[in-house]
């Protein structure tokens, strides 16, 4: 069995050569955003829309800050 050297193509310094950009450097990936028409008949623009979650949560605090009201009234 002898010491030996194998000498090759890669190895700490040796250069190797980046790729280059396969895509344009302005490309961006994505949906285009189109402009919404709004419907001059709807009156929508005029209520305001609260969903379930909202409604519910807006209750609950202030059934919350009536509680804590109703406490401190009663403890003076």
């Amino acid at each position: 069995m002898t010491n030996q050297t194998v000498e090759g193509d890669a190895g700490y310094g040796i250069d190797i050569p980046e790729p280059g950009p396969t895509t344009p450097d302005d490309y961006v990936e994505g949906y285009e955003m189109e402009p919404q028409q709004e419907d001059p008949d709807s009156e929508s623009g005029l209520m305001a829309t609260f969903s379930g979650a909202e409604l519910i949560g807006t209750i609950v605090v202030l059934l919350s800050v009536v509680a804590i009201y109703a406490g401190f009234r009663r403890r003076v």
